[in-house]
């Protein structure tokens, strides 16, 4: 008997990680019901073709379209970005916060099966970054993105006790690693930038006094990751994952790894610089000593295993950029 082919939803297929989580499904066999809100280009097309369906998602319309397509799980990608959130408040609510909860709610009412809702949230909700950062750790968000993605995952925990829907919450750390639609500007992310600009120019520029710290997570692991959370088995009291690589690198040191991958391929030296285009100064050590973990234990017991080392991804970022030269 042929197995029953998964129906998943994915909202803001047009994104960054949603054109490469519809790649990935569709290689795995899944049925997709994409939605984004602009046509495809050339190369979106190619990636998600006939089941992509354009909508708002502030549209109550569009919310009800998504729920009568009766899917096996939904994968919620849609998010204004950090700096666009920021800018207005009241839309920021809109598109990060209302469209969520009235998504699920609608689904709490309408279906008769366990629903699995994964919600790509943020390491932003936790606010300032120190020591070992893992889900138990009280979020504190800094800013209207981290914030309202945590109101967002309220909303959803609150929806999981009404009905059928299954939420996961996923907080994302660093995302890096080239786009799949050229007109996804997803060259401002501070890897992808520093990779780009020392295969352009020889040049990299730290925006910084090259302390601060994150944990990048390439692409491929990430859906790799949202594919795994489909399938495992639900537990209502721990459905909330800290989704990164489990290490931390600084700013500098970010930029002598770029640096000296450049110079390995291409046998060229990049210069680092400041943000005023002087030499960079390397800060003191003390600085750049890796000073918080994001600790993803739980996703690692579910099955979750980073892939793609930094200097892999790295170089995979130089690979593209060869192509598209």
């Amino acid at each position: 008997m042929p197995r029953k082919r998964t129906k998943v939803l994915v909202v803001g297929s047009t994104g960054y990680i949603g054109a490469y989580l519809c790649r990935r499904l569709a290689n795995e066999d899944a049925t997709i019901f994409a939605w984004g809100r602009k046509p495809l280009n050339h190369q979106l097309h190619h990636v998600i073709g006939d089941c992509y369906q354009i909508g708002d998602v502030t549209s109550s319309d569009t919310l009800e379209q998504m729920v009568a397509q009766a899917p096996d799980a939904v994968i919620y990608c849609v998010s204004m970005s950090q700096n666009e959130s920021d800018d207005d408040i009241k839309k920021t609510i809109a598109v990060n916060v209302t469209s969520v909860w009235e998504l699920a709610d609608r689904f709490n009412k309408s279906v008769g099966n366990p629903l699995r809702f994964i919600y790509l949230s943020t390491a932003h909700v936790y606010g300032n970054l120190e020591g070992l950062v893992d889900e138990n750790v009280a979020p504190r968000p800094q800013n209207a993105y981290g914030l309202t993605h945590l109101m967002a995952e309220q909303a959803l925990q609150c929806c999981s006790g009404l009905g059928r829907v299954q939420p996961l919450i996923i907080r994302l750390s660093n995302v890096y690693g080239p786009s799949l639609d050229r007109k996804t500007n997803s060259w401002k992310l501070v890897l992808n930038d520093f990779c780009r600009t020392a295969f352009t120019t020889q040049e990299i520029h730290i925006h910084s006094d090259g302390s601060p710290q994150r944990d990048f997570l390439y692409m491929d692991d990430v859906t790799a990751a949202l594919s795994l959370f489909i399938r495992i088995p639900y537990q209502e009291k721990s459905n909330v994952y800290n989704l990164g690589s489990g290490s931390s690198q600084s700013m500098w040191a970010l930029a002598q790894t770029v640096s000296e991958i450049y110079r390995s391929r291409y046998d060229k030296e990049v210069t680092v610089l400041q943000g005023d285009g002087s030499l960079f100064q390397a800060p003191p050590r003390e600085k750049i000593t890796p000073s918080f973990r994001y600790v993803i234990e739980l996703a690692r017991r579910a099955g979750f295993h980073p892939a793609v080392s930094i200097n892999l991804g790295i170089n995979q970022i130089f690979d593209y950029l060869e192509k598209e030269e």
